[in-house]
């Protein structure tokens, strides 16, 4: 093959591969576009062009204003439907050959090569759709393929039953069925940026159902330690479960899981162990002597900012942050040997925390702090994993564990 034909071949996958990733009002515009032009109604109108639809179901006008939202999973005796946004995402045009071929003699007969339309703008207008109906059909697919995998979860909406699935695993089912060409690349530009509702009426990101066995395991001790938190609120229970009381909450709801996965799950969540949880899922504690807020400014550093070594937090000034649990201003947690100087890092243009450098370029921003004369970066740790277990997450600026 020569050089300008494996380019060409190279150009052509490059942009078949935009075009699967192609966010869905964008991709729904090219499909608007195709339909309306004069040759495609033409084509239409003479039977060269027909279309068909994938699902059965008709297009939804969802409450959800979400943009990547494709479509609804409805549950029925039968099993599941797809019920889809869009009409557009349903099509799949079937092309008559023996209507084309016709047409192209025709065009020869009367020598109308040169004049519109001519066999390139058909040919173009065909490619077009050919790559529209492989990505609906292609998506297709692979929702009917997730919703087959996944059933008891679709069935019941119980995260419990989740069950692992790799896109690997998906394509070597998918390479069995007629949809031309796939792999790895294809399912994961479809699926990317793309949501579901499902029968349940919540809606889920299509990756979320795309998960490791340990990603499971940490959304699974993730819930069981939400509940746990409100029932210690609530008075329900009186301390905290250890990790052998996760395994075995888990291994009573059918989830078999050893002791050390437990542990490794749970400090990936930020979670601290048992013990610790048991003090308080306040964040601050009573305990913290912090100093009062002031500006994340230079000046307001110099002034008022100590040379001390401690603990300190990065908030914003009126506005809070969504967390997973609740709501909050603070934005980062850190420790330093000079209070100060770290400070001053923070504001300088060679910041290594790019998220922090962010949060100071778009907002006002506050900072205080509490003096540990010892041990400050336990302390942090400690901070840390109080802020997590209090809102769901850390520090929207943290972006490891202490």
């Amino acid at each position: 093959m020569s050089y300008s034909k494996k380019h060409t071949n190279l150009v052509g996958r490059i942009i078949f591969a935009n075009f699967l990733a192609y966010p869905l009002e964008k991709y729904r515009n090219i499909i608007e576009e195709v339909e309306i032009s004069p040759l495609f109604k033409r084509l239409s109108l003479n039977g060269t062009i027909i279309i068909t639809y994938l699902s059965n179901t008709t297009s939804i006008t969802c409450q959800s204003q979400s943009p990547q939202l494709i479509a609804k999973i409805e549950k029925h005796n039968k099993g599941f439907s797809i019920k889809y946004t869009q009409e557009e995402f349903t099509k799949e045009y079937i092309i008559n050959r023996k209507r084309l071929d016709k047409l192209k003699e025709k065009l020869i007969a009367t020598r109308r090569l040169l004049l519109p339309p001519n066999n390139d703008e058909i040919d173009n207008l065909l490619h077009k759709l050919r790559r529209i109906s492989y990505r609906n059909k292609t998506t297709h697919t692979i929702l009917n393929e997730v919703i087959k995998h996944q059933k008891c979860y679709f069935q019941s909406g119980n995260p419990l039953y989740l069950l692992p699935l790799s896109q690997t695993r998906l394509t070597n089912r998918l390479k069995q069925l007629p949809i031309g060409y796939i792999d790895n690349s294809v399912i994961s530009r479809i699926i990317n940026g793309k949501s579901i509702i499902t029968p349940f009426g919540e809606e889920i990101s299509l990756k979320s159902l795309f998960s490791t066995q340990r990603q499971i395991n940490k959304k699974l001790i993730k819930a069981l330690l939400d509940k746990e938190r409100h029932n210690l609120e609530s008075g329900e229970i009186k301390k905290p479960l250890s990790d052998r009381e996760i395994k075995g909450e888990l291994g009573a709801a059918g989830r078999s899981i050893s002791r050390h996965s437990v542990n490794t799950c749970r400090k990936d969540l930020g979670i601290p162990a048992s013990w610790r949880r048991s003090h308080s899922y306040k964040y601050p504690p009573p305990s913290a002597n912090f100093s009062g807020f002031y500006s994340m400014k230079r000046v307001s550093v110099n002034t008022n900012a100590s040379c001390d070594s401690g603990v300190y937090e990065l908030c914003l000034n009126g506005t809070e942050i969504k967390y997973p649990i609740a709501s909050t201003s603070v934005i980062y947690i850190g420790s330093a040997k000079n209070i100060k100087k770290r400070l001053k890092d923070h504001l300088s243009p060679g910041s290594k925390n790019g998220s922090i450098k962010e949060f100071l370029k778009k907002h006002r921003c506050l900072f205080r702090y509490i003096l540990v004369s010892k041990k400050w970066k336990d302390e942090e740790r400690k901070m840390y994993d109080l802020f997590v277990s209090t809102y769901g997450a850390p520090p929207r600026c943290n972006k490891l564990h202490p």
